[in-house]
């Protein structure tokens, strides 16, 4: 009978919560786009030691799930700095949260949309007070 692999040499990952804020919707594959700026920033060998891969879309059209390299999240965060404008639109792109259980992960990204969300409409009934 086989072992399997010690734990400590099983490839540990991380998911990671991207969320791209735009004026206007994109037409352009944005996953694309954040691949390339960590392809650019960290070069092949990092790209391939990282292993980026794109889960799923979560919640909404503008958030998306990477899994990455426990080793490698912080040069993901730092990749996605670099990405300024597409289409000629500016555009922001940043990670919402970090998890090793994709559960979680979306669970805080499904409870801070909410809390978004909330605070807009208050905001927005506030303001109507106001006037």
């Amino acid at each position: 009978m086989t072992k399997g692999m010690k734990p400590s040499l099983r490839e540990k990952k991380r998911y990671v919560a991207v969320e791209v804020l735009s004026s206007r919707e994109i037409t352009r594959d944005l996953r694309r786009i954040i691949q390339e700026s960590f392809h650019e920033f960290v070069g092949t060998f990092g790209e391939a030691s990282a292993g980026l891969q794109f889960v799923k879309d979560c919640c909404s059209s503008s958030t998306y799930v990477c899994r990455v390299n426990n080793l490698w999240v912080d040069h993901l965060k730092a990749s996605l700095l670099f990405i300024n404008t597409v289409e000629q639109e500016p555009l922001i792109v940043r990670s919402v949260c970090t998890s090793g259980i994709l559960n979680k992960l979306l669970e805080r990204t499904k409870t801070r949309e909410a809390n978004v969300r909330q605070r807009t409409s208050s905001t927005a009934v506030s303001e109507e007070r106001q006037w």
